[in-house]
C-alpha cells in the first residue's frame, strides 16, 4: 500500500459510533466537536503553516475519515487525500470563543470526511491557530500529537523550502471484545451500579438533545500553588493519586449543593495502548464512578476504589454499560449527569527556527452533561480549571455555589493528611 492509498473500510469503534450517532441526533451541535488551540510566537509563514497542516492531515487517517452505513454497520472509510480546508484568517482581537464559533458555523459532513477546520488570529509576532474537529476523530490527547507533528512538518518545510511530507500513521483497528470478557464486565458493572439513582435536579428535565443544543454558562478558576502542593502531599499520604482526591472534592461538592448522597460522575478514560501514543483519533470511553456518601468517613477511599473499578471496566463501551445497567428509557443522560475531566500531560514549547509553538488547553466546546468540571495539573505549580453547565439547566445558577463548595472540600482534604475522617 503506497503512502496515498487508503486502507479498506473498517468497523467504527464504539467512541466513533457514539459521536456519529450524536451528530445524526443533533447536527452541528457544539457538544459533538472538539477544539484545539496552538499559540505561535515569532514570525509565522502562513503558507508554510497551511502546508504543514495539510501534511499532518495526510499523515493521520483519522483526519481523512468518512463514516457511512455498510451492511447495517457503521464503518470508517479513509480518503486517499483530505478534504480541502484552507486556514481562515480572522481579525486581530477575535476571541477564542468567537474563533471557534466561526469555524462551527457550518455543520461538519461526516459522509465526506469533512472533519477538521482551522483559523488563525495574528497580531505582530503573536498568533493563535484555532482548530476545530468532529469529536468522532479527535480527543484531548490528540492535542499534543497534532502539535508535535505540526512542529515537525513546519521545521521540515522551513529547512527544505518545499511542502513538508510526513510518514503515514495508519489507524488502529477498533478493539474487539471477547464474549467471555463482555459477560464478565456486564456482571461487574451491574454489581457496581446496582440501584444507583440519578443526581437530583430541579425544574424541567433536559434531554441529551437539549443539552447538546443549549448554550453554555462557564466559570474559570484556579487552585493556588500552595494549596495544590498540600493536596499533592495529602494524596501521597493516603495512597491515592491527586486525580482521585480532586474527583472526591468534586463529588462532595456535587452532593452538598445538589442534596445527594449516592450518584455517579462520568470520567473520560483514554483507551490508547502504548502503540497508539502518536495517533490522532477518538480513543476514549466515558465510564461512571459511583459516589456513595463521599463526604462521610471512608468517602475518599470509596471514590478511589470507584475509579479503580471504572478503569478496570473501561473495555465495555458506555452504551453497553447503559444497556446492561439502565435499560429503561429516560430523558436525562443515563447513569451520570455530571462529568469530571482531567488533563495532566505536558504541553512543551517547540522551537522551530525563530518560531515557538505550544498547544493551549481550550476546555470542552459544548455541553456533554448537565454539569462539568475540568482541571489541568502539570504536576507542580497551581491548578487551573473550569466549571460549566447548559444555560437552561438546573446547574447554571448554582455554579458559584458549586465552586465555593469545591474550594471548601479541597481545603478539608488537603488538611486531612493522616486519614479520611471528614
Amino acid at each position: 500500500m503506497t503512502a496515498h492509498q487508503a486502507p479498506p473500510p473498517h468497523a467504527a469503534s464504539a467512541a466513533e459510533q457514539r459521536f456519529w450517532f450524536a451528530e445524526q441526533l443533533t447536527p452541528g451541535a457544539r457538544a459533538n466537536l472538539a477544539a484545539a488551540r496552538i499559540h505561535l510566537t515569532g514570525p509565522v509563514d502562513l503558507e508554510l503553516l497551511q502546508h504543514s497542516l495539510d501534511a499532518v492531515r495526510q499523515r493521520h487517517d483519522a483526519l481523512r475519515t468518512a463514516f457511512r452505513i455498510q451492511d447495517d454497520q457503521l464503518v470508517r472509510s479513509v480518503r486517499a487525500t483530505p478534504v480541502t480546508s484552507p486556514v481562515a484568517r480572522l481579525a486581530p482581537g477575535t476571541t477564542p470563543d468567537d474563533a471557534f464559533t466561526a469555524l462551527a458555523a457550518r455543520p461538519f459532513d461526516l459522509d465526506r470526511a469533512d472533519v477538521q477546520r482551522a483559523a488563525i488570529v495574528q497580531e505582530d509576532e503573536e498568533a493563535d491557530l484555532f482548530l476545530l474537529f468532529h469529536h468522532a476523530v479527535f480527543d484531548g490527547l490528540s492535542d499534543e500529537v497534532l502539535a508535535a507533528d505540526l512542529a515537525t512538518a513546519y521545521a521540515q518545510g522551513a529547512s527544505t523550502g518545499t511542502a513538508p511530507v510526513l510518514p503515514q500513521r495508519r489507524r488502529s483497528a477498533a478493539p474487539v471484545l471477547r464474549a467471555e470478557r463482555r459477560t464478565e464486565l456486564v456482571a461487574k458493572w451491574r454489581a457496581v451500579l446496582d440501584a444507583v439513582p440519578d443526581l437530583p435536579h430541579e425544574g424541567a428535565e433536559l434531554s441529551q438533545r437539549d443539552l447538546a443544543m443549549d448554550s453554555t454558562e462557564r466559570q474559570r478558576f484556579g487552585v493556588p500553588e500552595e494549596l495544590a502542593e498540600r493536596l499533592r502531599t495529602a494524596a501521597r499520604g493516603q495512597a491515592v493519586s491527586p486525580y482521585g482526591l480532586l474527583l472526591a472534592a468534586y463529588g462532595r461538592a456535587l452532593g452538598e449543593v445538589g442534596g445527594a448522597t449516592d450518584f455517579c460522575v462520568g470520567i473520560p478514560v483514554a483507551t490508547r495502548t502504548a502503540e497508539q501514543d502518536d495517533e490522532v483519533g477518538c480513543l476514549l470511553n466515558t465510564v461512571p464512578v459511583r459516589m456513595r456518601a463521599p463526604s462521610t468517613p471512608g468517602g475518599l477511599q470509596r471514590v478511589w476504589n470507584g475509579v479503580i473499578d471504572a478503569v478496570d471496566g473501561v473495555e465495555l463501551p458506555f452504551d453497553q454499560i447503559v444497556r446492561a445497567c439502565r435499560p429503561q428509557r429516560t430523558r436525562r443522560m443515563p447513569l451520570y449527569q455530571a462529568l469530571f475531566t482531567f488533563q495532566n500531560w505536558p504541553r512543551p514549547a517547540r522551537e522551530v527556527g525563530g518560531t515557538q509553538l505550544r498547544s493551549v488547553s481550550t476546555g470542552p466546546f459544548g455541553n456533554q452533561s448537565e454539569v462539568l468540571m475540568e482541571l489541568h495539573d502539570l504536576g507542580d505549580g497551581p491548578l487551573s480549571g473550569l466549571i460549566q453547565a447548559p444555560t437552561h439547566g438546573h446547574w447554571a445558577k448554582r455554579l458559584g455555589d458549586l465552586r465555593a463548595a469545591f474550594d471548601h472540600h479541597l481545603e478539608v482534604l488537603a488538611e486531612n493528611v493522616e486519614g479520611d475522617s471528614r
